[in-house]
């Protein structure tokens, strides 16, 4: 059972809080202001055996009501950086919250 309201979703997002301003840019269609969440996850990449290294990797988390069907290959840029979607964006259990894991462009 889904707990957060509406407006505990829009207070996690609020500039104020954790919020940032952004761009959505879709590989086919017009740019789309939006407001992220930016964080870092911890990547794992496998190695012959059992052995893997760790890392961080840039993560995103997006309202779904301000892009309903985010793809790999769209961006979002945040301020001067520019972030490509790297894998299919998966939304959260509450159904309302897309997140998507980046890469940095040069």
């Amino acid at each position: 059972m889904v707990v957060e309201t509406a407006a505990d979703r829009a207070a996690f997002f609020a500039t104020a809080d954790f919020g940032q301003a952004a761009t959505f840019r879709p590989k086919f269609g017009n740019p789309v202001a939006v407001t992220i969440v930016l964080d870092t996850a911890v990547a794992v990449a496998p190695l012959p055996g059992a052995l893997g290294v760790t890392g961080p990797k840039r993560i995103a988390l997006l309202r779904k009501d301000e892009v309903a069907a985010p793809a790999k290959g769209d961006r979002i840029t945040v301020g001067a950086d520019t972030y490509d979607i790297r894998s299919g964006p998966e939304l959260d259990i509450s159904g309302e919250i897309w997140r998507l894991d980046l890469s940095i462009l040069p």
